[in-house]
């Protein structure tokens, strides 16, 4: 009798860890899919009236984390990343004591709110075992956004509308094309990696049938930065997939001439817009560049102030009117001295060091690939000002830091680390709420 009931136990709790891992695979899938997919649908994100209610849906996915969740453990990467991009949002908005503009700087840390909520989230829900479902939100979300973009264009009746700066490329959702390109970008990377490590044909068949649908709608994106951007992310698929791809290949040689001829094209192509000072593969972006770069010049300890390049574009009498400095990096050099730039090149760099430890994850190389993306984009346009592209791209560095996750390196979170991350949602949540309030009267 007491071997029965044993036994009936054993299963009983295998049936529980079982019902708990589907659990954990759909949240973590249907999580990144809503988030991103909402987003989008609401111009990306861009427009001060949805960054309270996207934070306050995240912090409430951190309590519903911490409140179903059995085990939590995460790395030193994890922390290190939270703690670095917090501390960024922190000096955005202590940026407000001495910009001239200190509405536009609380603001901006008013979005930021938004990146710590969602890199809190999924630190806590993604691990190490469901890096794949992950990833699939991501590509899934991206694959919706494109079939509405060009489902949209292919079916509609009335003749095209021509945008007076954009023109006839694809924009919507996001109501920018250059933002729709990267997020194509990152889904179509995303999905020829799930496609390589698919467990059957048919999986394989539905990653490639995003594939299709993607590419084409980053092509009539038109994305020049997008290019420079999906080149990076292929060259560091094909060689994180290198060893599948040579099976496929007669010789090995191929594989390293495709990969040095495109990071040749990549070099060349960079010192030509440094050395010749030309716009033509990347806009009117030099001239945005180099008014930041004055701009940093002149307030070279703390930066003018977050959100403030508008300021100073307008000094230079420039036909068009620009808000952002088309590069998240020297925009935050310029904006919030060498300290902002560390904090924000110290927290987007922790997926990368975290991915040196996760070289034996099937799907390493693709979180990279992406990631990688991403990062490249963020540095030849104002994605970070787009929470639709930012979320996804975050996602990607949440799964590289679940893959890089170690036994000697781990921390299980217990009940006074849950209560610990529960008030600091609390205080995301107010702080979301103040700015909201303050900022709208």
């Amino acid at each position: 009798m007491s071997q029965l009931l044993t036994r009936w136990c054993l299963l009983r709790s295998g049936a529980m860890r079982a019902r708990g891992c589907s659990w954990l695979r759909a949240a973590t899938f249907c999580s990144g899919f809503a988030v991103i997919t909402v987003v989008a649908f609401a111009d990306g994100g861009y427009f001060r009236e949805t960054w309270g209610w996207t934070t306050l849906a995240l912090v409430s996915l951190v309590w519903i984390v911490l409140l179903l969740r059995d085990k939590i453990v995460l790395g030193r990467y994890d922390l290190t990343g939270l703690a670095l991009l917090a501390s960024f949002v922190g000096w955005v908005g202590l940026s407000a004591s001495w910009s001239p503009a200190p509405e536009d700087s609380l603001q901006d840390s008013e979005r930021g709110l938004i990146y710590v909520a969602a890199f809190l989230a999924f630190v806590l829900l993604v691990d190490r075992d469901r890096i794949r479902e992950c990833l699939a939100g991501i590509a899934t979300a991206a694959t919706v956004v494109a079939a509405y973009s060009v489902g949209g264009r292919l079916a509609g009746d009335e003749p095209i509308a021509t945008d007076p700066i954009q023109g006839t490329r694809l924009i919507e959702p996001l109501g920018y094309a250059n933002a729709l390109g990267i997020l194509a970008a990152l889904g179509l990377l995303v999905s020829l990696g799930l496609a390589a490590h698919a467990g059957s044909r048919h999986v394989r068949a539905l990653w490639l049938a995003s594939a299709i649908l993607l590419l084409p709608t980053f092509v009539w994106t038109e994305s020049r930065g997008g290019s420079f951007a999906l080149v990076a992310g292929l060259c560091v698929l094909a060689v994180a997939e290198r060893k599948r791809i040579a099976a496929l290949l007669p010789s090995s040689r191929a594989l390293h001439t495709v990969i040095g001829g495109a990071l040749a094209v990549m070099v060349v192509s960079v010192v030509v817009v440094a050395a010749f000072r030309t716009d033509r593969p990347l806009g009117p972006r030099v001239d945005y560049w180099r008014v930041a770069w004055s701009q940093w010049e002149e307030n070279a300890w703390l930066g003018a102030g977050a959100g403030t390049f508008a300021r100073y574009w307008q000094r230079e009498e420039m036909p068009v009117a620009v808000r952002d400095a088309h590069s998240l990096y020297l925009e935050t050099l310029a904006e919030l001295g060498p300290v902002g730039l560390v904090l924000l090149v110290g927290a987007l760099a922790t997926p990368i060091l975290a991915a040196l430890n996760a070289r034996d994850h099937p799907l390493a190389g693709v979180g990279a690939s992406a990631y990688t993306a991403f990062l490249v984009h963020a540095g030849l346009d104002w994605d970070w000002e787009m929470p639709a592209v930012t979320l996804a791209g975050l996602l990607c560095g949440v799964a590289l830091l679940a893959a890089g996750r170690r036994h000697r390196d781990e921390i299980t979170i217990g009940p006074r680390g849950r209560r610990a991350f529960a008030l600091a949602a609390l205080a995301l949540a107010i702080g979301a709420l103040v700015l909201a309030t303050s900022l709208a009267e």
